[in-house]
């Protein structure tokens, strides 16, 4: 599995995207490396991303 960037909306966005409430099994997983790569973008450029599900996106 793998996080998808949305620069123009500065989030990550982690599996699934087809149902809300449908994740991966390691869903807890990808949502902290999430966080993580947010805090190290926020710490070198001051940027605001945000982690979400990819389905609550759309």
């Amino acid at each position: 599995m793998s996080l998808c960037i949305h620069s123009a909306a500065e989030l990550f966005l982690y599996p699934y995207g087809y149902a809300v409430g449908a994740f991966t099994d390691n869903h807890a997983e990808l949502e902290e490396l999430g966080q993580q790569a947010a805090s190290a973008l926020n710490a070198v450029h001051g940027s605001k991303f945000g982690v979400i599900n990819a389905a609550a996106f759309w």
